[in-house]
């Protein structure tokens, strides 16, 4: 499973707070992290992110405020920024 903002998602979106753990890509191209920004912004932001068989936060055309976080344990990159 996975969190994923697509290129209709509110770029006033935040994620905060939070605890993410075990989790995998979507399976679907460009969504290849625990949390995906394809074309979107949110905000993430003082997060936990461990565990995960893939990318911590992945990013797509985005220019999302990333800040904060905690990424441990990623099976790929912590974050991943493509044409970021």
């Amino acid at each position: 499973m996975s969190i994923n903002f697509a290129n209709a998602s509110d770029d006033n979106s935040i994620i905060e707070y939070a605890i993410i753990e075990d989790a995998s890509e979507s399976g679907y191209e460009p969504y290849y992290g625990a949390i995906n920004c394809n074309q979107s912004n949110p905000t993430i932001r003082n997060n936990i992110i461990q565990d995960c068989s893939y990318d911590g936060i992945h990013l797509y055309y985005s220019n999302s405020i990333i800040e904060g976080n905690i990424i441990k344990n990623i099976g790929g990159a912590g974050i991943q920024a493509l044409d970021s």
